[in-house]
This record gives C-alpha cells, structure tokens and sequence, in this order.
C-alpha cells in the first residue's frame, strides 16, 4: 500500500478513536443526574479517562516497539466501539465510568503508536509534517466528537431523551 494512502488511513483512525472519547461528553449532565452524585458523577466520569489514560501511556507506551504498530492501533478502534456500543446499549452512569476507562486505555494506545507510525510512513525527513497530521488528526477527533453530538442535540429540538439506570428502576430524563 503507498505510504499516502497508509498515512491518509493511519489519520482517520487516529480521528476515530479520539472522536469516540468526546462523543458522549454532551450527555455528561443526563449520566449525572442519573446517578444520583451531581456534580461528583461528572468528575468521577472524567477521572475515569485519566485512569486508563496514565496507566497505560506509562505501563504500554513503548508496547508497539515490541509488537508493531497495528496491533496497538487495532485494539484503541475496538475499544472505541465497545466503549461507544456500551453507552448506546446501557445508557447509565455506571456505563460511562467504564466507557471513559476503556476511552483512556484506547487513547493511550493509539497515540503512542500513531505517532511513531506516522513518522515511519512519512520518514525522518518528515517527521514534523508527521507530528502535524497526528495532532490535526487528534485534535479534530476531540472536537468533533462532541461537535457531532452537540449538533444531533440540536436538530432534534433538544428535547432529546436518554433512558438512565439507577437502582434498578429506568426513567426518561429530557432537556428542556
């Protein structure tokens, strides 16, 4: 495969699984008011990304020295949709602390070996146009997941519902 075309798809993975992370972030207020902790559920969400996040970047950075590029790359997609399958199937608090933990591992993954893959698909000699397309890439994931979100909010009127769990009874909690 030419290596533009390898660097052209090594990128929309790269967008995809940092989409993945923010996608749900719209929602934060509905997860918290589900659980019942406020303010505390949303923190506990986001501490939940830094906890898959900073073990793994520590524990696993140098992972695709040892095994190749793809592998790592391959397992932050798979994280990404189960993480975002998770969400869509069981909408609740719970879901999200554990999605947010598999984002964090999936995110860790994919950026340390994107990057060094990058660099060997563009070459030494490129290396600052390859660290370029790794932080667009990256950084519009970020943004769009929650810009996509946002905007499907808002087509819909926002009086969009999310179904949430908490102690086993289910209600409908919808914006105004």
């Amino acid at each position: 495969m030419p290596s533009h075309l390898s660097a052209t798809l090594l990128a929309l993975c790269l967008f995809t699984v940092t989409f993945a992370v923010n996608l749900q972030a719209p929602l934060y207020e509905v997860y918290a008011a589900g659980s019942g902790l406020g303010a505390t559920a949303v923190t506990i969400g986001f501490a939940a990304y830094v906890g898959g996040l900073m073990p793994t970047l520590l524990l696993l950075g140098g992972l695709s020295d040892r095994i190749g590029r793809r592998p790592p790359i391959a397992l932050a997609l798979v994280l990404g949709g189960g993480a975002t399958a998770l969400l869509v199937l069981v909408p609740s608090w719970s879901s999200l602390v554990m999605a947010r933990l598999l984002l964090g591992v999936g995110t860790a993954l994919a950026t340390t070996a994107g990057t060094a893959y990058m660099t060997e698909l563009l070459g030494e000699a490129r290396a600052r146009g390859a660290a370029l397309v790794v932080t667009s890439a990256t950084s519009l994931g970020f943004g769009g997941g929650a810009l996509a979100t946002g905007i499907s909010l808002g087509v819909q009127g926002r009086r969009s519902c999310l179904r949430v769990s908490w102690r086993s009874s289910w209600r409908c909690r919808c914006w105004p």
